[in-house]
């Protein structure tokens, strides 16, 4: 099972044991997963409500190593109608959760840190800008 959701909504909700993935690599982290996913006998992708995986598709197929590739009917929005089982975290991740900006409040623990580090970056971004040299900015007077 692999999912094409973003990193955020399946760290708060994903099938139990699927993988997660960004549909961009997929040629390549499938081939990955495989490896670590011994004795898989079909791949199924799922999306929140199935578009994102029929899309991506043509993709697994190409990748999955003759695996029959399947499409998880109504995405995760069905599973969660049908009140499945779903697992929390970031578990099995084919791909590092860059997909998406994280606010620090959207993680779990040690949001004070995340919050600071955050500060740190906005006090230090005109110094940031100034160092980097290529951007430029002029100030306009009434």
């Amino acid at each position: 099972m692999i999912d094409l959701d973003t990193s955020l909504r399946y760290r708060d909700g994903h099938v139990p044991g699927a993988w997660f993935a960004v549909r961009a690599g997929l040629g390549k982290t499938i081939a990955e997963m495989l490896k670590l996913q011994t004795g898989a006998t079909r791949i199924v992708l799922v999306s929140p409500d199935s578009e994102i995986a029929a899309l991506a598709a043509p993709e697994a197929d190409e990748a999955a190593g003759g695996l029959p590739v399947a499409i998880l009917a109504g995405g995760m929005k069905a599973w969660r109608d049908a009140k499945l089982p779903v697992e929390m975290g970031h578990f099995r991740m084919a791909d590092p959760p860059t997909d998406v900006w994280y606010r620090p409040y959207d993680f779990k623990e040690d949001v004070e840190a995340a919050m600071r580090q955050y500060l740190d970056w906005e006090v230090d971004l005109v110094p940031q800008v100034k160092r980097d040299g290529d951007a430029t900015f002029s100030v306009f007077k009434r």
